[in-house]
């Protein structure tokens, strides 16, 4: 029996950290990214993130990898889930530049896709008063 999509999709997530920790040296901004496993020269061509998922400091610092943009980038997934929208999508800020930055085409067709497979099934998820509200235990197998 096949598994359910989500149940695919955390599969995905969680082949590259059990085959031996990923390095990231080679990450990129909006084009595919090449992730070396530490026991294989297994190459995964992975798109690494658009500009709506980086946080607002990259926009004036450039290249950053720490906890707080994987956070930023966890928080903007997860209320695209719940809600089908950017935070951002309606803007107040006059900046051209980083309204141009920010609204560059997505190059992740995939993500909207799995937004639209998988929301019925995750949305119950984030409503905390929810009948349908499980823990981890549940949504990952």
């Amino acid at each position: 029996m096949a598994a359910p999509a989500p149940q695919k999709h955390w599969a995905v997530l969680r082949m590259p950290h059990s085959a031996g920790g990923l390095i990231h040296d080679n990450c990129g901004s909006w084009r595919s990214t090449e992730i070396h496993l530490r026991k294989k020269p297994l190459l995964l061509f992975i798109p690494s993130a658009t500009h709506r998922f980086h946080t607002s400091n990259k926009f004036h610092r450039r290249f950053s990898l720490s906890t707080k943009d994987d956070f930023w980038a966890l928080g903007v997934t997860l209320m695209y889930f719940a809600t089908g929208q950017f935070p951002w999508d309606r803007p107040t800020a006059s900046d051209r530049s980083f309204s141009v930055w920010m609204y560059a085409p997505m190059s992740l067709p995939w993500f909207h896709n799995l937004y639209v497979t998988d929301r019925p099934f995750l949305r119950p998820r984030f409503c905390i008063t929810s009948k349908n509200f499980n823990g981890a235990k549940q949504l990952i197998p």
